[in-house]
């Protein structure tokens, strides 16, 4: 049972609303987009959002595009009844120079923002990978002090403490790897792990 509110609701339910407003969502963004011919081009195609779950990031090559598209996705939602929040929405302009955005959701003004996390993962102005790599490193190094005692730990096995670093330790270090950018990193930014290796 989870308690929303003041009503318990049993699970299934719970799951069933959330597919359902999930199914809106997707309605909601393929209705706003529709015939849309503004985002990034890539490869010949045209990147106007990411969707994952409730998670939407939308894409323009200028802020005028950039507005644009805010305002078919915000109308289309509130024809439907749903509300983009104004505190959870932020803009960002990832470009070699640092650019002034301007974007309105219904008449208030979109924080701009240097970096945030997407899905994981710090997404910067800059395009560069720094703060996510110093971030999974992090994460990973907090892990590592967590289990300190079970690294010293005499009575487990070399091949278990292997395995607890490869799917605790090593995964939360390389999740997102692949979105990051190669270039030389500082040995520094690896000391928390270095006597790992």
């Amino acid at each position: 049972m989870i308690l929303l509110g003041l009503a318990l609701l049993p699970l299934p339910i719970v799951y069933y609303i959330e597919s359902l407003c999930n199914i809106l969502l997707e309605v909601v963004i393929a209705l706003a987009l529709e015939n849309n011919e503004l985002g990034a081009k890539v490869s010949g195609f045209c990147i106007s959002n990411l969707r994952f779950a409730d998670d939407i990031c939308l894409i323009a090559e200028g802020n005028d595009d950039l507005q644009h598209t805010v305002d078919k996705v915000y109308t289309t939602g509130n024809r439907f009844g749903l509300e983009v929040s104004r505190t959870k929405t932020e803009v960002q302009c990832t470009a070699r120079e640092k650019q002034q955005m301007k974007t309105l959701l219904g008449g208030t003004e979109l924080t701009q923002c240097e970096e945030f996390v997407y899905l994981g993962g710090v997404v910067g102005a800059n395009g560069f990978c720094d703060r996510d790599v110093d971030r999974r490193i992090g994460l990973a190094a907090g892990i590592v002090r967590n289990l300190h005692s079970i690294w010293k730990a005499k009575n487990i096995s070399m091949s278990t403490k292997v395995l607890l670093y490869q799917s605790m330790v090593q995964s939360i270090v390389l999740y997102n790897s692949e979105t990051w950018t190669i270039k030389k990193i500082k040995n520094e930014s690896w000391k928390p792990l270095r006597w790992l290796s």
